[in-house]
This record gives C-alpha cells, sequence and structure tokens, in this order.
C-alpha cells in the first residue's frame, strides 16, 4: 500500500502546473549556470597562468646585485614590496563550477616578503560573496528554486486531503496512517529527485563539453558528494513542508507559513547571519592592520638604528661613517660580530610584532566565522551549504589550510633569507639617522644572495578525499537529524489528527 500511495504522490505532483514550471526552471537554470561558471573558471585559471608566467620571468630575470636582493632582505619599514617571484599563487578548482563556496573571495596570490605576507586581490572580484549567502552555482539553485518546490508540493499533503475529505476515503482502506504518510513523502521525494538528477545530468554534459575533467576521482567525489548532500536538503526541506501540512487544518495557512520559513532560511537567516557576526564579533580592516604594522615598524627600525648606531662608536670610536664608501673589511666584520646579537634581537621582535598584530585580525575572522556558522545553523540551506561546499573542496576549510600552508611558507623563507643579514648597514647618528647600504661581497659565500632558485619553494598539498566527507560530516548529521525530527513531528501531528 506504502507503494500504491507513492505511486499516486508522484503521479500527482508531476502532473501539477507547479511542478513542471519549477523543475523546468531548475533543469534549464543548473546547466545556464554551470555554463556561467565555466567561463568564469576560466578567467580565474588564465589569471592565475599570467601570475605563473609573471613569477617565472621575475625569477629568471638579471640585473644589479641591488635589485636581485632588494625585495628578499633587509628591513622595509612594513611596507610589503610587490615581488611577483615570492608568490604563492593559488590555482582554480574545476570543482568551483559546481559550488564556489568561499573560493571567489579568497585571494588569487599571496605576497612573501620581509615585512610578512600581504594578500593579493580576490580571484574573483565580481562575484565575491560570503560563505553563507553563496553564488550562482548547482548548490545554489538546489537551495532556493528546488527547496521551494520541496515545501510547494508539500503544503497540502495532508491539509488539503483533510480538507477535501479524501483522507477518509483513503484511511477507508485497510491501511495505517503510517503508512498513508510513507507513502506520501516517498512519492513526493522521488519527484524531487527527477529534476535534481535532470538537471545534474545537464550541468555535466555542459561541464564536459567545455573541457573540465569530469571523470577524475576527485571531481567525481566532489559530485558524488554535492548531489548526495542535495539530497538530504530536499529530504528535510520536504519533511518540513509535510510537518506545517499535518500541523494545521488549512492548506491555505500551511502555504503561507511555509512561505515564511523559506524565506527566511534561504534568504532571510544568510544574509542576518552575515550581518549579526559583523556586528557581534566586527573584523579589523586589512588596511588599518596594515597601517598598525608599518607605524610599529618605523619606530622599532628607529630604535634598530640607534642601537646600531652606538655600536658603530664603540667599534671605531667615533660617531662619523665613512662618505667615500669605503669600509675597510676589518672594520667591517667587527661591526658585524659586535652587532650580530642586536640583529638577531630585533628580528626576532619583528616577526613578534608582525605576528601579533596579524594573528589578532586572524582570531577576530575566526570567531566571526564561527558566529556565523552559529547563527546560520538554524537554517537548512546555510547548512546544506556548508556541506556541499566541503564536500566539493571549496569551503571554510580550504580558505584555512592555504593560510597554513602559507604561513609555513613564509617562516622557510624568514629563516633561510628574510631575517639573514647580507652586507652592511651603518647608521649616521649626525645625520638623523640616515641609513648608509655596503652590499654584500660576492666573493664571500657566506654574504652571497641566495638565487631565487635556491630558496625553498611554495607547495600546496592537495586535500585526500576522506578529509572532505571529514569536513562535510558535521553539518550532514545536523540535516539528518532536522530531517528525522521533522519526520517524528509530521508523524505524531498525523497519528493524531481528527479525519
Amino acid at each position: 500500500m506504502i507503494l500504491w500511495i507513492a505511486r499516486r504522490e508522484l503521479l500527482e505532483h508531476v502532473r501539477s502546473t507547479r511542478f513542471f514550471v519549477l523543475s523546468l526552471l531548475c533543469v534549464l537554470l543548473l546547466p545556464a549556470t554551470t555554463y556561467v561558471n565555466v567561463s568564469r573558471y576560466r578567467s580565474r585559471e588564465l589569471f592565475a597562468q599570467q601570475l605563473d608566467a609573471e613569477r617565472i620571468i621575475a625569477s629568471d630575470r638579471a640585473g644589479s646585485q641591488n635589485d636581485q636582493g632588494a625585495s628578499r632582505f633587509g628591513w622595509r619599514s612594513g611596507v610589503v614590496t610587490p615581488d611577483p617571484a615570492l608568490r604563492a599563487i593559488r590555482h582554480p578548482l574545476a570543482e568551483e563550477a559546481l559550488a564556489l563556496g568561499v573560493a571567489g573571495s579568497m585571494p588569487a596570490y599571496w605576497q612573501f616578503s620581509t615585512e610578512g605576507i600581504a594578500d593579493g586581490p580576490p580571484a574573483d572580484i565580481p562575484n565575491a560573496q560570503s560563505a553563507s549567502v553563496g553564488a550562482m552555482d548547482t548548490t545554489s539553485i538546489v537551495q532556493t528554486i528546488l527547496g521551494l518546490l520541496a515545501v510547494l508540493i508539500a503544503f497540502d499533503s495532508v491539509s488539503g486531503e483533510l480538507e477535501s475529505g479524501r483522507m477518509r476515503t483513503i484511511l477507508a482502506h485497510p491501511i495505517s496512517r503510517a503508512e498513508v504518510l510513507a507513502g506520501k513523502f516517498v512519492g513526493a521525494y522521488a519527484s524531487l529527485v527527477v529534476p535534481l538528477l535532470g538537471g545534474a545530468a545537464a550541468s555535466h554534459v555542459v561541464l564536459w563539453i567545455r573541457g573540465l575533467p569530469v571523470f577524475e576521482t576527485h571531481f567525481v567525489v566532489a559530485t558524488i558528494g554535492v548531489i548526495m548532500a542535495s539530497l538530504l536538503y530536499l529530504a528535510t526541506m520536504l519533511a518540513l513542508g509535510i510537518a506545517a501540512s499535518a500541523l494545521t487544518r488549512e492548506s491555505r495557512t500551511s502555504l503561507v507559513a511555509l512561505l515564511v520559513i523559506w524565506v527566511c532560511s534561504t534568504l532571510a537567516i544568510p544574509s542576518g547571519a552575515s550581518l549579526a557576526a559583523a556586528a557581534i564579533s566586527p573584523v579589523q580592516p586589512a588596511e588599518l592592520t596594515r597601517a598598525s604594522i608599518v607605524g610599529s615598524m618605523r619606530q622599532l627600525e628607529k630604535e634598530r638604528a640607534e642601537r646600531l648606531a652606538e655600536v658603530w662608536e664603540s667599534v671605531t670610536g667615533s660617531r662619523d661613517v665613512p662618505v667615500d664608501g669605503i669600509l675597510a673589511p676589518a672594520t667591517r666584520e667587527q661591526y658585524r660580530i659586535a652587532g650580530e646579537r642586536i640583529e638577531q634581537s630585533m628580528a626576532t621582535r619583528k616577526r613578534q610584532l608582525i605576528e601579533s598584530l596579524n594573528g589578532a585580525r586572524i582570531r577576530q575572522e575566526e570567531r566571526q566565522a564561527w558566529v556565523a556558522a552559529a547563527v546560520g545553523s538554524v537554517s537548512p540551506a546555510v547548512t546544506f551549504l556548508r556541506a556541499a561546499t566541503a564536500l566539493a573542496g571549496t569551503g571554510t576549510k580550504m580558505h584555512r589550510q592555504w593560510r597554513q600552508e602559507v604561513t609555513g611558507a613564509q617562516q622557510a623563507l624568514e629563516a633561510a633569507t628574510f631575517d639573514r643579514r647580507f652586507g652592511v648597514e651603518l647608521f649616521a647618528a649626525n645625520l638623523n639617522y640616515e641609513r648608509i647600504t655596503y652590499w654584500p661581497d660576492q666573493s664571500d659565500p657566506s654574504q652571497r644572495v641566495p638565487a631565487y632558485d635556491d630558496l625553498p619553494k611554495f607547495a600546496h598539498r592537495t586535500p585526500a578525499l576522506l578529509e572532505g566527507v571529514i569536513g562535510a560530516a558535521p553539518d550532514l548529521c545536523l540535516l539528518a537529524v532536522e530531517c528525522i525530527g521533522l519526520i517524528v513531528v509530521a508523524t505524531y501531528a498525523y497519528l493524531v489528527v481528527e479525519i
């Protein structure tokens, strides 16, 4: 009897105008959106290739020692010097065409420098959006169109048949209420699967025609993950619709209630979560953080200049520095040895200061993301979006991984080059501590500035397939709990309703 009820529900939904219109809209929008997203993915990919070309050219450039080493050693007053050869370039993932997630708002590259790390421009500036709201992609179509379809085909599943009297006729047969409700859920759910799989199939044809690696393992797993998350989300929204229909005796009342819930879940809460998080846990703008670093570095450089000037005076017995550009090797070595401890101490303080200021902003971002996630968890749409982007490898975990890898690469560069001293810097106390630089002696191996190819290379680790599943597991479990809870509510309400 359950299958008979399910078949009847499926045929009724398939023949209805609202189902046909929304299903057609979904089947048309999914491949169309995919086509647009592939074009944007190609643009991001082309930009990354251009950055790669700039990096190669900058790494191979020939020039004076001053030009070769200027951006890689020494104190720069907190100002990050652009250097295409010292960048961590983020190539886009093909899975971004399925679920963009945070990929569009993440930097296209990170600039390494003696003054810390600077973010490059967003990879997709016109389409950069928050992780909660999402972009127009497969997940957003499922979230809005199919989510709306789920509540529209369920709002009168119980209340409508109570009003028309059909429920009394159905229960006159030897069938329990639980079986009737199960049949209605199965039939309605099957009708939702049709446009989802149809649209997904059309989208993958577009992806295949546009040359994306749709048959590679990572892409296949990401696709299956997004579809499974979509199926769970639709089951939750369908259970919500049936529960509302069972709790109200009029289909008009259940329709209004469900439309309000859908608007709040899909539109209001995602945006409201971001606004609430920004109000509860604001994040200092990156420009202010960099300005704080610059101001602090200038004070630190002033102290360094004064202390090294004292070292020069103690070594030579004079406050005057050579004005002819000639520095005796013996004096040079004595000054270097005497100032070594000061240089190490100042470099350590410099790194601690940069790490403190940048770390404070990162902690603010993490708190804000946590607040947004906590507020957004009341919406199945937000929970679904987080799970889908985690399975596609474009969620917040990807951002955290890149940040950790970039930070590790910066620290390796600091140890290898950035915090080493090449050449000699003198500070003229009589000339307001003006800096006078003596470039390193290239005949001395210890003073030779490393070439770009000799520096530690940045390498991005591709996450394992299991990591995406583990990252999505909490949100998938939350969706499953919500779905089961709503089914229990719908069952109880249906069992006690008077026919």
